[in-house]
This record gives C-alpha cells, structure tokens and sequence, in this order.
C-alpha cells in the first residue's frame, strides 16, 4: 500500500513537470558538430519525435547567419504542417563530405542533405540518393538556372534541386593599385602578373596577389585565369599542365613550397588578407563572390577573374553550386521534396542571398529581390551567361581531393610546382585513386 503511494504521487509529480515545462522539446535543432556552440549537452539524447509524426531530418554545411535563415524557414514550414516532426543538424563544412559519406554506408543518412554540386553525382552512382525527376514539376523546372540542373544530371536522371552558386573573382586594395599607378583593375591576366611584380616589395612590407593553397579550387581558378581556353579539360575540370598557367603559377608562388612561403596558411589567426587589402599592403586577393559580399568595404575594389588578352569567357567550368538531395534511407520522400520546394522557392532564395550572399538559382528571385541590380552581381552577369554547366562526373570530387594533397606535398617541400601538377594530371587522367608521390631522394629545398 506504501507502495502504491509512492507510485501516485511520483505520477503527480510527472504530470506536474509536464505542465510546466511542455510536453517536451521535439523540434529543438540538433547540433551535429560543435559550430556554432550546440543547445544541448552532446550526451543527452535527442528527443523522441511524437508518436504517429512522420520524421525528418536535415543536414546542413553553412555559416552561422545562413543557418539562422534556414532554421527560421524550418519553423515556419513546421507550424503549419503537425504531421511532421523535422530536425535539422548543422555540421561542420570541413567534415560534411567524409560524415556524410560515412553515414551513408552505414546506412544512417539523414532524409535531406545539402551537398555540393559536385558530390551529388558522386553520393548518386553509390547509391546514396533518390533522384527527383518524378516529384519536379515542369513549371519548377523552369524557374531553375538550367547550368545548374545540369550539374546534378547523371546516367539520365536529376539527383538534387539547386539552391545556389559561386564563382571565383578577384578583389583588389584601391590603395595599393593607386601606388601602381592605376585606378582600375586589370582585365587580362598578363596585366595581373605584372602588376603583381611590380607590388611585391617585401622590404617594404608590400606584397602581390594571395590565393588560398590549401585550396584546389583556387587551384583551378588560377588555372583558367592564366591558361585560358587551352586550359579546358576533359571530364568538367581543367588541364593543371597548360605551360602559361604552370609558368603563372610558378611566377606568382614561386616559394610556396616549404617553410618559406610569402603567405601563411589559410587558417593561421595572424594572417587576415581583407585587413591587408584595406591597408593597401597586398594588391589582390582571389576569392568568391560570396566572400566578397560577407567582406565588401570601402578601399575594396572587385573585378572579375581576368582572362589572357583576346580571349572571351568560354562555355563551363565557372560556377560552383550547392543542391538539397533526398537520401535513398528516407522513408518520406514526397515530404522531404515538398519542404525542399519551400526552401527553394523565390522568396526563400532572396532570404538566403541576403544572409550568405550566394546567387540563388530561382531566376523569379532575381526580380523580386532586386539582385540583379547588384553592382557585384552585374560584374559577373557575361560569366552567367555564358556557363553551359556541364553535367560533374561522380569522380570529379576524387580527382580535386588528388589536387589538395598534391598541394600539400607543394607546401611541404617535397614536389615543386611542375612536377606536382604533372604527376596530379596524370592521375586525373587515368582515374587514378591512389595519392600524389614525392620524388625520391631528399626534399627540394626553397
């Protein structure tokens, strides 16, 4: 009988809890990694969808203020649709392809996945995903940058609905080409090499144009920016041994190898090139459009990225974009693609735009945003225009991360440029999986 009070009044106890706390906190987002600082201790379990709610998850790789934008657009599609308990986990930009992938093997995905372009047909000949052709409408269709469904095309079927583009450009210090005797920046990449010649002056603390070598992609961009139409590659990248744009690089970087190098790596909390771009001590920097927007400030001045003289902007290769994908573990793939739809319908876009500055792919956006009056964004129209998109081969991703530890090798010492790019070409070219190898003997010193 003692027993049995105890068990009433822990019972009252319970049900007092819930009337003052809630039912419980179901839709709370889930930090997948720690950036930014998780709601929740990573030991205390996630709760319990309500019983007889269809569950969906949503993984994503983005900054802080875009992920402030989705989670908005999260709750509002939630509070009208009681049927569905969603979840959405932020994961950490360096970790998403290898989580991601392993999650999939593992059978463990996640419904939604935001993935680059390039992962797509990647993550869909491994089976990963469900394509999305039988839920697109031809009207939705239509509203889309066709380059950019072109990218998530392959063995027939469409993989993932666009969100958003990228495309590299080159930003320069006002100041600095000022002291080069110049107000605008150059439009042929033999200019930049000079102008670049002409501002190192390390005794003066003064130095050229920095691109990011940790980054393949900087990589590529250089390589089209100084190889020009003889640089197109086969498979959607780019030839890394056209002679004008290893010699380019060799000119521009010529101590990147080793512990010399003019520039610091990427990450290190001392090297802040925006800084330096407003102080007028480094004359360019090649980046994003994105990136610029997120920095844009007076002494700041954008250019496009520059091609060898006569040459126009050729038909792909430009543009980098993000898609949200359907994993093949979802039980729900009519409701994961209708709230894909709602997150990447028109007015979605322009909240998207506003906040992590990549151009949407909704063409309706462009109007109703007024983004196409966007100084930066007409600057970069001819390369819209012009972009074909190509469909990505599912072992373009391999053959970048090839490019990455090649570049590795470079700022280690252990290859000079030449041979790196040959030997990562070589690799490419054959479908190679296995790494970059160093020469033998002892590492090239600087």
């Amino acid at each position: 009988m003692h027993g049995k009070r105890l068990w009433v009044l822990a019972t009252m106890v319970g049900l007092s809890m819930l009337l003052v706390f809630g039912v419980g906190n179901v839709f709370n987002d889930a930090m997948f990694v720690t950036d930014p600082k998780p709601n929740r201790h990573p030991a205390e379990p996630v709760p319990e969808p309500l019983a007889g709610t269809k569950e969906i998850t949503i993984q994503v790789a983005m900054d802080a203020d875009e992920y402030a934008v989705l989670n908005q657009l999260k709750q509002q599609y939630q509070s009208i649709h009681a049927e569905l308990s969603l979840k959405l986990d932020l994961v950490s930009p360096s970790a998403a392809y290898a989580s991601w992938k392993k999650a999939a093997q593992l059978g463990e995905s996640a419904d939604v996945l935001l993935l680059d372009n390039r992962w797509v047909t990647e993550f869909a000949a491994l089976g990963y995903l469900t394509p999305v052709d039988s839920l697109l409408t031809s009207d939705q269709m239509s509203q889309q940058l066709q380059p950019m469904v072109n990218q998530v095309k392959w063995n027939g079927y469409t993989w993932g609905v666009p969100k958003d583009l990228d495309l590299p450009v080159v930003v320069y210090s006002a100041k600095r080409l000022q002291e080069l005797g110049t107000d605008k920046p150059p439009a042929q990449s033999e200019e930049l090499l000079s102008l670049h010649t002409a501002s190192m002056k390390l005794n003066d603390g003064k130095l050229g144009l920095y691109a990011d070598l940790e980054d393949p992609d900087s990589i590529v961009a250089l390589t089209q920016a100084f190889g020009g139409a003889k640089a197109q590659g086969k498979a959607g990248l780019v030839k890394l041994t056209e002679p004008a744009a290893v010699k380019a690089l060799e000119s521009l970087f010529p101590d990147a190898n080793g512990t010399g190098s003019l520039f610091p790596l990427s990450g290190s909390p001392s090297w802040k090139p925006w800084e330096r771009l407003q102080q007028g001590t480094m004359l360019g920097m090649l980046t994003t459009l994105s990136a610029y927007k997120q920095h844009a400030a007076d002494g700041l001045v954008l250019s496009a990225l520059p091609l060898p003289k006569g040459e126009a902007v050729w038909k792909s290769g430009w543009l980098a974009g993000r898609s949200f994908v359907i994993t093949s573990h979802t039980r729900y793939p009519k409701e994961a693609f209708e709230l894909i739809r709602e997150l990447t319908n028109a007015a979605s876009s322009v909240k998207f735009w506003n906040e992590g500055h990549r151009l949407p792919t909704v063409m309706n956006s462009y109007a109703i945003g007024g983004i196409r009056n966007d100084a930066a964004v007409q600057l970069v129209t001819p390369f819209l225009d012009k972009e074909e998109g190509a469909p990505l081969p599912p072992l373009q991703n391999r053959q970048l991360l090839l490019l990455e530890e090649g570049l590795q090798k470079l700022r280690r010492g252990e290859l000079a440029w030449k041979a790196m790019l040959e030997q990562t070409m070589q690799l490419w070219d054959k479908g190679d999986p296995g790494a970059v190898t160093a020469p033998a003997g002892p590492p090239r010193s600087s």
